[in-house]
């Protein structure tokens, strides 16, 4: 008996023609590049996949925000005086270390989140990223270190560059490379930055020293912060756009070589740890300053004495915090130690934020112009 080759059997009553039913309209696949907020949206979404994974040692969430330090005058002394009156067991309270490797987050409650008047306060205020899966941490490290090491012998004096802050580091200073909008009407690249690049013994290595923290660390610090950070990345990028208009067209050779696509402006990088407890004024009070090392040593734990951690970081990992509001220094550490501190300069984003609100009432006022041209008003 052939096959039935006509249209399927009817489930109508036999009084009834029959309706062939509709064909259902194929979605239609994403072409072109998607908007800031998307992108948040689709990593936010992997950001719970995450977390679903997580067992108790690795995921915390705090009943109480961290409000110690939100209203403190900039400055080591009114700091000082604060942690006197709100933490003066800070020096001694006993701190969970949290687990050695991999994946460690703390987020706020939800009902604490939702009750927050910042809508774009990220969830998390620390997360621990682990980066080994897609970055070789070892072949890296060896090339910056290899690379740090020449310009010194070169003539690279970070205490003669660094700026000095002795609420930090005691010991060594910081070299700051990038962008940042510091006592500026506009955006700069740092002093530091423009020392060494137009030093013609240094330049070399530090075009080549650059180009690893473009292209391998860059990338990895942006996904983190999409990641877990999506509310500022829409923010992060305005900041970018700003930056990217006025620098690019100053200098770009250089632009090229520190375009790390909003995902941080600047670079703190130092030997040894930052032992003082401190809060970072310069960065944007929401977004996630991210910090990695590089080398063989031991100690060096994130410690976060509001959060009651300290967050060991070893290679192949990031540990990104609200520095701005966490109090944070780093332990004791033994052995070869740089570390990379990656963050956004709060007044980089205000100005960003004033740019884009005038670019958008630009275009407005000539496409008001126009149309009265055409219709010769």
């Amino acid at each position: 008996m052939p096959k039935h080759s006509g249209p399927p059997p009817s489930r109508h009553r036999g009084d009834q023609p029959y309706v062939v039913p509709a064909l259902k309209e194929k979605r239609k696949r994403h072409s072109g590049p998607r908007s800031e907020e998307a992108v948040a949206r689709r990593r936010g979404k992997l950001r719970n996949k995450i977390l679903q994974k997580m067992d108790n040692d690795h995921y915390h969430v705090l009943k109480k925000y961290p409000d110690e330090f939100l209203k403190v005058g900039t400055g080591a002394p009114a700091l000082q005086e604060r942690i006197l009156q709100r933490l003066p067991e800070v020096a001694t309270m006993p701190l969970k270390v949290a687990p050695a490797t991999g994946t460690f987050v703390i987020d706020l409650d939800d009902k604490l989140l939702k009750d927050w008047e910042e809508k774009d306060h990220p969830r998390g205020v620390l997360v621990r990223g682990d980066i080994r899966a897609r970055f070789d941490a070892s072949a890296k490290g060896e090339a910056l270190w290899a690379l740090w090491l020449k310009m010194i012998e070169l003539g690279l004096d970070p205490q003669a560059l660094g700026l000095k802050n002795q609420n930090r580091s005691s010991e060594t200073e910081a070299v700051h490379i990038g962008q940042w909008h510091i006592f500026t009407p506009q955006p700069i690249f740092t002093a530091d930055t423009m020392k060494i690049y137009n030093n013609p013994i240094l330049r070399p290595y530090f075009v080549e020293f650059l180009k690893i923290i473009r292209d391998d660390i860059a990338p990895e610090v942006a996904q983190l912060t999409k990641c877990w950070c999506p509310g500022t990345w829409a923010t992060q990028q305005k900041a970018y756009r700003y930056t990217k208009a006025i620098l690019q067209r100053r200098n770009p050779e250089l632009w090229e070589l520190m375009d790390w696509k909003g995902a941080f402006f600047t670079i703190a990088i130092k030997e040894g740890v930052s032992e003082v407890l401190h809060l970072d004024w310069n960065d944007h009070p929401l977004a996630f300053t991210w910090v990695t090392a590089f080398g063989d040593w031991t100690g060096g734990h994130f410690r976060a004495p509001q959060l009651g951690f300290d967050v060991p970081l070893p290679p192949g990992h990031i540990v990104g915090a609200l520095t701005r509001r966490l109090l944070h220094c780093g332990t004791a550490a033994k052995g070869r130690r740089l570390v990379f501190t990656f963050f956004t300069n709060h007044t980089l984003v205000a100005h960003a934020e004033r740019y884009h609100a005038y670019r958008v009432a630009k275009v407005a006022r000539e496409a008001a112009k126009a149309a009265k041209a055409a219709f010769n008003i």
